[in-house]
Parts: structure tokens; C-alpha cells; sequence
């Protein structure tokens, strides 16, 4: 009986040691590599002003469908500055990151990093970290849980939410995580009070895995005085990426050049296999931002990249400080004008159209007129009669805005508009028969009324 009773309390205290064990292994030990699944953004976080509602409300907006969905926090909880995950997990979801706000009362209490899956709002994450972003985070490319963020230091900083937290930092309250900063192999040609902002990193291969920030940074001007310039330089990491080993401006500047601000970057390669790098810029004396498109071309020897601001086209309208969005095949550009109110969607503009629209002599880039505005693409649209477009008749006085139209045709089920296409045409002028003959397409656009789907 005493010998049972003693393989009883051994078995339950060596019971006890492994679940303890397990308990410690789960806490601080690596975590499980989780099964993802690459692909493009899916989400893209609407700013915070004015399209916001309330300060514990995230909203994000579905880059195809157009549907805004509102993530609600808990009432302490604020997220700003967010971007999305080029992957989805194993369940399906997109991951949104971004500055971590808690409050308690009317003061921030910590600040951080969130982490929110994407459809449904699970909180994943919320890191209290030592130096915080300045602006949005951009995710490593390939399928890591790793950002890159600009901190209000000066200095660019790694984190990944696949590393556990230490013991410390997971039992502590006051603790915050320490990022990683990226070291520099060269001192870099701005002095210390440089600040970075919007990094982004895009995945065409011909770019050396180069990363894209906006830098700003004090100057002399034409007149001799002082001012702060903003400018989109290029940046190319060592192979561990712990180090920025070479950099440079991205635009070069033109002869009367009088831009304050560029920022908000984003490149993708357009249907005809080049590259284009779109922007909002904001000249001096001017506080509204404006989108611009060129080309960017790849310097054979270096492999730097490079856009020539003599070639930029300036499209219409001022924007919201957003980062503009391509379309799956890079040949339109999505931009919220800062007009907008809270329901309605981005502007799409044709990249093709626009590029083929700019000067090659001008320094001020020309206006473009090929605008779609896609506010109602994703309402079912009943007895509404679309009639094919004739040759279009021209004003003389306004044949800049006759030299390209768009077409459309419709696809019905009954009465029912199911379908909507858009077609860009260019014409050329019969000034005796006082018509534009079409000569060639520029561009083409579906439109699902059905099911909201804008599918270039």
C-alpha cells in the first residue's frame, strides 16, 4: 500500500513539472511558424481625418469591393497609421499594424504596436515599444510578421510579432519592447535633425529589393534662407537587412523646382512592363497635396533607381494624405480626393492615359482630364438606360478636353444592368466634319454593378 501510495505522488509531481514546463514553453519559448499565404493588400486604412467617426472606431476599406469595415476597439484604444499585410494566415486573413495608442482618462498611458486580423477585428497583438512610429509601418516583403517604421528620433526601426517579448517585458507592465534600428554603413548626407517617414517597400525585382522613404531634412534656399524640404530618397539594405549600406534621391529635381513635400509613395510595374512611381507633392506656398505619376527608369551599371521630374504628370484635385493605390495590373491609380465625404470612394485614374499625356519639354506638368470617379460602382442599378456614345462632337474652344472620352456599353439581364464597360478612346479632330474620329483605345474598365467588383 505505501509503495502505490508513493508511485501516486510521483506520477502527480512529475504531472505537475511538465505542465509546467509547457506553461513556460508556451509564454517564452519560439513561437509556432504559422502557415501564410503571399498576396497583395487587401485592406487599406482610411485617415483619420475627416473620414473618421470616433477615436476608438478603425475604419479599413476593401481594396476591390470598395466596403468600409469598422473595427471597434476598446474605449482606451486608439490605432493610427496603419497598413496591411502582403499575406494572408492560415485562416484566410489579411494583418493590419499600426501605432498603438492607450489611454487612460485624457493622457496615453502606453504606445505601440497593434496587430488586427482582417476580416473580423481580432486584436492579435499590442506592443508597448520604446520608440514609436512616426508614421505608417511597412511590412518586410515574402511572408514574415515583420515591419519596418520611421521613429520621431530620426531613425528607421525593424520589429517582428514573430519574436516573443522577453520574460521581463511579458511580466511587467512598464516595460516597453525595444526595436531593432537599422544601423548605417556611411553617415548619410543629412545632419541629425533629419526625420523619415512612410517607408515602403515594393516587390518588383528590377528595384534590388530597395526600400522608398520620404526624408525630411533643412536647406538653403534660392533667397538664402533656411527651410524644411521633404524628399523620396531610395534605400538598400545589407542582405541581413540590419544595415542601410547605399541610398539616393529617387526624383531629380528640375531647373525651377519649388516642391516642399513628397511623399506617400508607391511603385508598381504598368501593362506595357514598365515601372511607374506615383506621389502626392505639395509645392511651396501651397497646403494641399496633388497626386503625380512618371516613369521610373533603372540605371543599367548601378541598378539605381530614378524618376526624372521634367517627364512627372500632375493629375487634378487635391488628395488626401493616403498613399494612392494601383489596381492588380498597374494600369489605374486610386486616390481620395480631399473633397471627399465619409461614403465616398477613391478617384481612379488611367496610368496609361496619363503617362502618355505628359510633357517632354514643360517644367510644370499638364492637367489630365482622364478621371473616372467610381463612388457608385457598387449599387445594383435597375431601368437605368446607357446609350452607346457616337462619334463625339467637338467644341473648338475646349478641345483639350474632347481629345479623350470615355465609352460605354452595358450588359442587361431583363431590366436589370448587370455590367458596365468603360473604354477610354483617344480621337483624332476632322475640323471640316466637325467630329472626333476615334483612332485607338488608351484604356478599358469593367464594371460589376452586381457585385461591386472594379476589375480593370
Amino acid at each position: 500500500m505505501r509503495v502505490l501510495r508513493s508511485a501516486v505522488r510521483l506520477f502527480l509531481t512529475l504531472l505537475a513539472l511538465l505542465t509546467m514546463s509547457a506553461i513556460l514553453l508556451g509564454r517564452y519559448g519560439p513561437k509556432p511558424s504559422e502557415r501564410r499565404q503571399a498576396g497583395a493588400p487587401r485592406y487599406q486604412a482610411l485617415t483619420a481625418s475627416p473620414l473618421s467617426k470616433g477615436a476608438s472606431e478603425f475604419r479599413i476599406q476593401n481594396v476591390k469591393t470598395g466596403v468600409v469595415e469598422r473595427i471597434q476597439l476598446d474605449e482606451a484604444d486608439r490605432v493610427d497609421y496603419a497598413s496591411c499585410s502582403p499575406w494572408q494566415d492560415s485562416q484566410g486573413r489579411s494583418h493590419v499594424t499600426g501605432l498603438w495608442k492607450s489611454f487612460e482618462g485624457s493622457q496615453v498611458r502606453k504606445m505601440g504596436l497593434a496587430r488586427i486580423a482582417i476580416p473580423g477585428g481580432e486584436i492579435l497583438d499590442r506592443v508597448a515599444l520604446n520608440a514609436v512610429p512616426a508614421s505608417s509601418p511597412c511590412w518586410y516583403p515574402g511572408t514574415s510578421a515583420s515591419v519596418l517604421f520611421s521613429g520621431w528620433d530620426g531613425q528607421l526601426y525593424s520589429y517582428s510579432f514573430d519574436d516573443p517579448p522577453t520574460g521581463a517585458e511579458e511580466s511587467s507592465d512598464s516595460v516597453a519592447s525595444r526595436p531593432t534600428p537599422l544601423a548605417w554603413r556611411n553617415p548619410p548626407p543629412w545632419d541629425n535633425h533629419r526625420q523619415f517617414w512612410e517607408p515602403t517597400w515594393p516587390t518588383d525585382p528590377r528595384l534590388g529589393k530597395r526600400l522608398i522613404v520620404s526624408v525630411s531634412f533643412r536647406e538653403l534656399g534660392q533667397d538664402q534662407e533656411g527651410r524644411t524640404r521633404t524628399q523620396l530618397w531610395w534605400l538598400k539594405l545589407t542582405s541581413d537587412r540590419a544595415e542601410i549600406e547605399d541610398l539616393g534621391p529617387l526624383i531629380t529635381p528640375g531647373p525651377t523646382d519649388a516642391i516642399a513635400e513628397e511623399r506617400l509613395a508607391n511603385i508598381a510595374a504598368t501593362p506595357d512592363g514598365g515601372l511607374v512611381l506615383a506621389y502626392l507633392a505639395r509645392q511651396e506656398g501651397d497646403p494641399k497635396l496633388h497626386l503625380r505619376l512618371g516613369s521610373v527608369k533603372i540605371d543599367a551599371t548601378t541598378g539605381h533607381p530614378s524618376v526624372d521630374a521634367a517627364d512627372v504628370v500632375e493629375l487634378p484635385g487635391p488628395r488626401l494624405a493616403n498613399q494612392p493605390r494601383f489596381s492588380a495590373d498597374g494600369g489605374w491609380i486610386d486616390s481620395v480626393s480631399s473633397d471627399a465625404k465619409p461614403n465616398d470612394a477613391a478617384e481612379r485614374f488611367s496610368v496609361i492615359a496619363a503617362l502618355a499625356a505628359r510633357p517632354k519639354s514643360e517644367t510644370k506638368p499638364a492637367p489630365l482630364f482622364a478621371a473616372l470617379s467610381v463612388a457608385s460602382t457598387a449599387r445594383t442599378i435597375r431601368n437605368l438606360i446607357l446609350l452607346r456614345l457616337a462619334p463625339l462632337r467637338f467644341n473648338p474652344s475646349r478641345l483639350k478636353q474632347t481629345r479623350h472620352a470615355w465609352e460605354r456599353t452595358d450588359t442587361r439581364q431583363g431590366s436589370r444592368l448587370v455590367r458596365l464597360r468603360f473604354r477610354m478612346r483617344q480621337f483624332d479632330r476632322d475640323d471640316q466634319a466637325g467630329v472626333c474620329v476615334p483612332r485607338h483605345d488608351l484604356a478599358s474598365m469593367k464594371v460589376d454593378r452586381t457585385l461591386g467588383d472594379r476589375q480593370p
